[in-house]
């Protein structure tokens, strides 16, 4: 009997890959549960990817840290921008600082203007 050169004894090279993949994430999240310091840098990033003026997720962490103090019932960047915590000055990042470090992600076209060929 003739074997398909895409299986052997531990199924096709698809079904080990998903095996490979799942592992990597379940010993990610393993990592992040055990990590205080990787779980506040996962929710930073999270928090500057939402972000739709894409302020510094540190500066954001902070800012979120007031408003879960300031036992606020409103969405977070509403209170940020428009609602209760738009007065809000820490002296760890006061609003002008929070309001200077946007992180610009660029596309394909404005890329292109940062490489030298």
């Amino acid at each position: 009997m003739k074997m398909d050169s895409g299986l052997n004894a531990f199924g096709s090279q698809a079904h080990r890959q998903e095996l490979w993949w799942s592992r990597v994430r379940l010993n990610a999240c393993k990592g992040l549960l055990e990590d205080t310091k990787a779980q506040k840098l996962a929710f930073q990033h999270w928090i500057e990817a939402i972000d739709a003026r894409h302020h510094y997720g540190h500066s954001l962490h902070i800012y979120f840290e007031e408003r879960c103090k300031a036992n606020a019932g409103q969405p977070f960047f509403y209170w940020l921008d428009i609602g209760d915590g738009k007065d809000i000055n820490p002296k760890e990042c006061p609003r002008l600082k929070l309001q200077s470090q946007c992180i610009k992600y660029l596309g394909l076209h404005s890329l292109s203007f940062y490489f030298y060929w």
